[in-house]
């Protein structure tokens, strides 16, 4: 049997993904007075997250989730 968290927990996963990458893309307070902590590795890193969580988003929709 496969864990399937709920969908806060998800969320909250997520969150938390995106913090490392903010924080690894040096988006993070101890890192904003610092102006070379490049907007293009920080972009690179927020392109590859949304990709990620896409992906990560709809392989665990249900084909009922989306009845209109």
């Amino acid at each position: 049997m496969l864990y399937r968290p709920n969908r806060g927990q998800k969320a909250s996963l997520m969150a938390r993904q995106l913090k490392k990458l903010s924080v690894k893309a040096g988006l993070h307070r101890s890192n904003r007075a610092r102006p070379e902590a490049s907007s293009l590795q920080m972009a690179r890193s927020v392109i590859t997250w949304l990709i990620s969580g896409s992906t990560f988003l709809f392989s665990s929709f249900q084909p009922t989730d989306l009845s209109f």
